[in-house]
């Protein structure tokens, strides 16, 4: 027993010694250094999973994000939105954002987020409600019902169907975590919009308290192999298109394979929105991941003819009086698309923040 016990010590010590070099030479995708070994605090109790939608931010509050390559001051206003302060806003011609990670401007300064330039190109008002922590068209649906008294004439939603079209999936998250407190697409009743709440769920202050999320924090707080486990991880899914077909290995890209039923309530969300967003302009932008368009780069394959897609399309038919416009990144993408994105995370960076809120800009009204 000893004898394990101590050649399991043995690995341990020899993986975070190798993972301290390579972390120290930036070998690795994450090169962050973990905390303990930090002289700076950084507190990151402002992100909550209390509202009926999930994950949110405590309002009035901040904290500092930090990755290997960005580092960032995360501020929210009275309503928790990261944005200034809504209170006595009276212009009704500017738009509601809503998303997830994309849209709060994950790793980037307020500033630099596509929200605040998209602001700076129209000349109009842009309210952020996004949100990172797994937010997806459900979610999107009750935010918007939740924060829809707000001025605005415009909607604009950021979709990462990589991410959103299992978001709220209850069968997909059955099996993942069912304590963490956020709606999922109900599949006890006729509607299936009807939000659903596993019974374990626990609302929480604290996005954190978790232990799912609380055990990887441990882990990148403290490790360095957390460097490694995580450069191996990304590693793998950038690569998983090139092995996808012959193993099973790897999980499926749901912008291109989702169920029927996952794909059909995706557009259910969003054809509410529109119905409750009836008297403002909605403008629907897809986001692709860096490895959403690898693989369609390489494999040649295409979303054009998913449900999801076909779905998102024929929401323009659904009302005549205002606009209904797809905004499909996809098709915008530069040559050099790899430099949108960072290189230590899977959001955009500056350059692709800039990138994106320009092309939304010219498609706006």
């Amino acid at each position: 027993m000893i004898r394990y016990f101590l050649v399991f010590i043995s690995l341990v010590l020899s993986t975070e010694l190798i993972s301290y070099l390579a972390t120290s030479l930036n070998l690795l995708y994450y090169n962050d250094t973990p905390s303990l070994y930090s002289p700076i605090n950084i507190q990151r109790d402002s992100r909550t999973e209390n509202s009926p939608w999930g994950a949110w931010h405590r309002p009035n509050s901040s904290f500092e994000e930090r990755n290997s390559c960005f580092s960032v001051s995360m501020k929210f206003n009275e309503v928790g939105a990261r944005d200034n302060s809504f209170v006595g806003i009276e212009d009704n011609s500017g738009y509601i954002l809503l998303g997830g990670s994309f849209a709060e401007g994950y790793g980037i300064n307020k500033q630099n987020t596509a929200s605040d330039l998209i602001e700076k190109y129209t000349g109009k008002q842009v309210l952020n409600l996004g949100s990172a922590g797994d937010i997806g068209p459900l979610q999107h649906l009750l935010i918007y019902k939740n924060f829809k008294h707000l001025p605005h004439s415009n909607v604009i939603i950021f979709i990462t169907p990589t991410n959103d079209l299992t978001d709220n999936d209850y069968h997909t998250w059955i099996n993942i975590d069912k304590t963490r407190y956020r709606p999922y697409f109900n599949v006890n009743s006729k509607n299936p919009l009807t939000p659903y709440y596993f019974p374990e769920a626990i609302p929480r202050n604290n996005f954190y308290e978790n232990k799912t999320i609380l055990l990887k924090e441990f882990i990148k707080n403290n490790f360095w192999s957390s460097n490694l486990i995580r450069s191996g991880r990304k590693l793998l899914n950038d690569q998983s298109y090139k092995v996808s077909r012959i193993t099973s290995l790897f999980p499926t890209n749901h912008f291109f394979q989702s169920t029927t039923t996952q794909q059909e309530n995706f557009i259910l969300a969003y054809k509410e929105i529109l119905r409750l967003a009836k008297n403002a302009n909605v403008y629907l932008v897809i986001i692709p991941t860096e490895r959403d368009i690898k693989e369609m780069q390489s494999s040649k394959i295409t979303y054009y003819d998913t449900i999801w897609y076909q779905g998102l399309q024929k929401l323009s038919e659904f009302r005549t009086s205002k606009i209904v416009r797809i905004i499909d990144l996809y098709k915008e993408l530069p040559a050099n698309f790899s430099e949108l994105f960072f290189k230590c995370d899977d959001h955009w960076n500056n350059t692709g923040n800039e990138w994106a809120a320009k092309v939304i800009s010219k498609n706006l009204e």
